[in-house]
C-alpha cells in the first residue's frame, strides 16, 4: 500500500528536502549549458541518474548530438489523465566579469543561489526532482501520473526540446495539465500582494530587418546611407510605443488588481492600459522593475539585439542589418505586428522573420488553477492569486500542439526589493533559499492536493 496524499505535505521532513533541493539547483547551475549551442546532455544524464537512484526508469532522447531531454514518470495506476512538470535545461549567455559572484558556480550568498538558471529555469527544475523523490520514497498514491520533462533549447524556441518531444515523442509527455516557467512569483503593487499565475504569453516573431543605402568613401558622407537609416528605426522603436489593445486576460489582471484596493488606487489601476492615463500610471504606480512586464499587456513590443554593418572603417556600407526581438499579443497575428512595425519605423525594410509563433491563453476556470491559487493562499494568506499575461514566451506554445493546458507555475516568494524581471537574462541572476523552499513546497502541497488518492 503507498502513502495517502491527504496531510502528506504536513508530515515531510521540509529541513531535509528544502536542503536537497538546494543542493540540487547548486549542481544544475554548475553545467553550463548555455544556448547556443546547449549541450543539455550533460543536465539530462545528470537528471537521469539521480532519478534512476530513486528507482525510476527515465527516458533520455537526443534530438540532436548533445540536445539532451529526459523525461521520467510517476504512476500508481491513477484513471485520470497525468500532469506534465516541465523544466528547460539551456540558459543564455552570461558575461562573467559583470558578475558579482560567476554566474557557474552556483556559490550561496546573501542568503541566495547565485548563478545563471537560477531563476531562468533551473530552480524550478531543482523543485520538480525534489517532488519526484517525494512521491517515489512515500509511495504516494495518486489519481493521475505525474511526468517530468527536462527539456533543451527553450531560449532559442524550443524546436530542438519540447518542440522535438511534441512532434516526436507525444506519447511520453501527453497529459491533461502542464506546469511550467514564470508564473507564481510574489509581485508587489500599490498596497497588496499578489501571485500571477501565467495563463496568456505573447507571441513571438523574431526578424532580421535591412536598410538599404549608397555606398561612398568614408570622407565624404551623404544623404542616404543605410547604417543612418537604420539608426533612425531603431531611434523610433525606443521612443514610440505600440498602439494599446485591449486583451482580456490583460484587463482580468487589472480588474483583480483595481478590486483589491481602495478608492483612488482602484480607478488608477483600472486605467493602467488606457493610452491617455497610462503611461503616468506607469510611472506612478507600479516600481520601475515591473513596469515594462505590466506595459507588456496591452501592446506588442520590439528590442533591437543585434546590429550588423560595414567591413571597413572607410567604405560607408550600402546595408545595415539589425535583430529584432518582436513580440506579438495574443489574438493578433504576426502581419498585423509587421503592420505596426512598419508604421513605426517609417522606412523602406527588408524584413526577414526568423523564428515567429502566435501568442496562446488558456483558460483559468480549471479544478487545476483552482488548486493552484489555495496553494498560494495557504502557504501565504496575504497573497491573491490573480490569471496573469507574460510579456515572453515559454515552451507552453509547444505543449498546447497536444491540447495541454499549460499553466507557468514556479512558486516563489520574493521580498519586495528583489528585482524579479530584471534578473532574468541579467547580470547577478539568483534566487533566495527562502524563495526556493517556499517554491517547493507550494508546487508539491498543489501537486499532492489536486492528484491525491486517498
Amino acid at each position: 500500500m503507498g502513502t495517502p496524499s491527504t496531510d502528506l505535505v504536513e508530515k515531510l521532513d521540509w529541513k531535509a528536502i528544502e536542503q536537497e533541493t538546494v543542493q540540487h539547483l547548486q549542481r544544475l547551475i554548475r553545467f553550463e549549458s548555455v544556448n547556443p549551442p546547449g549541450n543539455e546532455d550533460e543536465p539530462a544524464h545528470w537528471i537521469e541518474e539521480t532519478l534512476r537512484k530513486e528507482g525510476y526508469d527515465p527516458f533520455y532522447v537526443e534530438s540532436a548530438p548533445r540536445r539532451g531531454n529526459v523525461i521520467a514518470r510517476y504512476s500508481t495506476g491513477g484513471k485520470e489523465k497525468p500532469i506534465l512538470l516541465n523544466a528547460h535545461l539551456d540558459v543564455v549567455p552570461a558575461s562573467a566579469r559583470h558578475w558579482k559572484h560567476p554566474p557557474f558556480s552556483g556559490e550561496i550568498h546573501e542568503g541566495c543561489v547565485w548563478g545563471r538558471g537560477a531563476l531562468d529555469m533551473k530552480g524550478m527544475a531543482a523543485m520538480c526532482i525534489s517532488l519526484m523523490q517525494i512521491l517515489r520514497r512515500h509511495k504516494v498514491q495518486l489519481s493521475r501520473d505525474i511526468i517530468f520533462a527536462a527539456s533543451a533549447d527553450e531560449e532559442v524556441g524550443g524546436l530542438f526540446g519540447a518542440g522535438f518531444l511534441v512532434d516526436k515523442h507525444p506519447k511520453q509527455i501527453e497529459a491533461e495539465y502542464s506546469l511550467s516557467e514564470v508564473g507564481g512569483f510574489t509581485l508587489y503593487l500599490g498596497q497588496r500582494i499578489f501571485y500571477p499565475i501565467q495563463v496568456a504569453e505573447r507571441g513571438i516573431c523574431w526578424m532580421k530587418i535591412r536598410t538599404k543605402g549608397d555606398p561612398g568613401h568614408g570622407s565624404m558622407p551623404h544623404d542616404n546611407q543605410a547604417v543612418v537609416k537604420l539608426a533612425r528605426v531603431i531611434e523610433r522603436l525606443n521612443s514610440t510605443p505600440f498602439p494599446s489593445h485591449q486583451v482580456p486576460v490583460f484587463q482580468q489582471f487589472l480588474k483583480t488588481v483595481a478590486s483589491a484596493h481602495g478608492f483612488p488606487l482602484s480607478i488608477a489601476f483600472s486605467l493602467f492600459a488606457d493610452p491617455t492615463f497610462g503611461p503616468f500610471l506607469a510611472r506612478n504606480l507600479v516600481p520601475k522593475a515591473q513596469r515594462k512586464a505590466m506595459q507588456a499587456g496591452y501592446a506588442h513590443s520590439a528590442s533591437v539585439t543585434v546590429l550588423k554593418a560595414g567591413m571597413k572603417t572607410n567604405v560607408i556600407p550600402d546595408e545595415a542589418e539589425a535583430e529584432v526581438d518582436g513580440r506579438v499579443l495574443p489574438g493578433h497575428t504576426i502581419g498585423q505586428f509587421i503592420e505596426e512595425f512598419r508604421a513605426i519605423a517609417k522606412e523602406d525594410l527588408d524584413i526577414e522573420p526568423i523564428i515567429t509563433g502566435e501568442g496562446i491563453t488558456m483558460p483559468s476556470n480549471t479544478p487545476l488553477f483552482a488548486t493552484l491559487a489555495d496553494s498560494v493562499r495557504k502557504h501565504h494568506p496575504e497573497g491573491i492569486p490573480v490569471p496573469y499575461m507574460i510579456p515572453g514566451m515559454t515552451d507552453a506554445r509547444h505543449f498546447s500542439r497536444l491540447g495541454i493546458t499549460t499553466y507557468g507555475f514556479s512558486p516563489m516568494k520574493l521580498p519586495k526589493d528583489f528585482s524579479f524581471n530584471q534578473l532574468f537574462h541579467g547580470h547577478d541572476e539568483r534566487i533566495p533559499i527562502e524563495a526556493l523552499t517556499f517554491g517547493v513546497r507550494v508546487l508539491s502541497d498543489a501537486i499532492l492536493r489536486f492528484a491525491g488518492q486517498d
